[in-house]
């Protein structure tokens, strides 16, 4: 009797750490990440918001790109791969010249982006739109 409740309380621990170890994955991070705001002052609409979506391959993500610096937000489509909690968004929004570039880093429910001359905190949540 005493090996078949070691055996139990064996197998009940091994399922145990098992579930624990699945729910510790990192979740998803498709969604939707902004900081599109009215400037007080001007009225204008301002910053950069990214709807991330996922593809068929581990780590892709399909990513719509609105970005305002006063006007009309901006608007494109890209592709990114995560890796180690970073990834390089390039995007050429509609009417631009030349494409925008920059390095991404992941946090909890935000993402870091900065460019050439832009900084923005993103934070995971509603659309500006919403």
């Amino acid at each position: 009797m005493p090996r078949l409740t070691t055996l139990f309380f064996s197998l009940t621990l091994i399922l145990l750490l098992s579930a624990n170890t699945s729910a510790a994955e990192p979740p998803t991070l498709a969604g939707i990440y902004s900081d599109l705001t009215v400037n007080q002052e001007s009225g204008d609409l301002v910053g950069l918001e990214l709807l991330l979506i996922p593809t068929a391959k581990k780590g892709h993500y399909q990513v719509v790109v609105q970005m305002s610096e006063g006007e009309t937000p901006m608007v494109a489509l890209t592709t990114i791969q995560v890796a180690s909690g970073a990834f390089a968004l390039s995007f050429t929004p509609g009417g631009a010249d030349k494409p925008i570039a920059m390095s991404c880093k992941v946090a909890v429910n935000e993402i870091s982006c900065s460019g050439a001359a832009i900084t923005e905190k993103l934070k995971r949540g509603k659309s500006y739109w919403q």
